[in-house]
């Protein structure tokens, strides 16, 4: 930890003397560490503006923020959701606070091209059958237990022919959730595909039929804003940056995954 503390004081010191020696106007940081070294150069290197991107809801510290809100000219929070945050929990004024959303290329969405990308992971859809995708990392708050469990009630007790398509990293639930796929016998409705590059991603949200997310702690998910480029129906949890997005009923649905 020392040796590692003296390798960040360093970085600092060669930070506070390139804003110094290049005469530097502005400096904008992103998250909890470089936040914390970038403002804290950006005050020894008399900064005259600082700017601090905000991406969560977690692991930033109130008392932190008091003490570099001084030096921090503006705050820019990815989504209202974020806002709320920084307001209640951090203490930073409100006045201080600019909400820019995070965007998409939506030229390079239309020019991905997506036939043969069921073919490619050994996808065949049958006549009528409804394919859901589902982008989550295998992880409690993605819910991914839910979606099984809507899968297996869609089959059994309305009959209806349904594939599931998870594209998300493995994780400490993979395993509970490919053994519960198992208890509900949804084994053959159920795809887990892993992480996928963006492109393949693209592809997918472009090939099914509807994009379901039942996550909890929304920020503000870009892969709703693709689904939405992509033409794809979207039904997401009510929650966070998902409200900010998805108006229920005209450009999607949301639902309450307690419910």
């Amino acid at each position: 930890n020392k040796i590692k503390n003296k390798g960040r004081l360093y970085t600092v010191y060669k930070l506070i003397r390139l804003l110094r020696n290049n005469q530097i106007d502005i400096l904008h940081t992103h998250c909890p560490s470089p936040d914390f070294y970038g403002r804290l150069a950006a005050f020894f290197g008399r900064t005259p503006f600082v700017f601090t991107t905000i991406h969560n809801t977690k692991g930033y510290s109130p008392s932190r923020e008091t003490l570099f809100s001084r030096v921090t000219t503006k705050y820019v929070a990815i989504s209202e959701t974020v806002k709320k945050y920084m307001i209640n929990s951090l203490g930073i004024s409100p006045e201080k606070i600019v909400v820019i959303y995070n965007g998409i290329d939506f030229d390079k969405i239309h020019n991905i091209n997506y036939d043969g990308i069921l073919e490619k992971y050994s996808i065949e859809k049958k006549g009528k059958q409804l394919l859901l995708l589902n982008i989550a990392a295998h992880t409690s708050e993605k819910n991914i237990d839910i979606l099984l469990k809507v899968v297996a009630e869609l089959k059994n007790k309305f009959n209806k022919d349904v594939l599931l398509i998870n594209i998300g990293a493995e994780g400490n639930n993979t395993d509970t959730l490919k053994a519960l796929a198992d208890e509900l016998k949804i084994n053959k409705n159920i795809k887990f595909l892993g992480k996928l590059e963006n492109n393949e991603v693209i592809k997918f949200l472009k090939a099914t039929d509807i994009f379901i997310m039942t996550s909890e702690k929304v920020i503000f998910d870009l892969v709703v804003l693709e689904a939405l480029a992509c033409g794809t129906c979207c039904v997401v949890s009510n929650e966070g940056g998902n409200k900010e997005i998805i108006k229920d009923g005209e450009n999607g649905f949301l639902i309450d995954i307690d419910d």
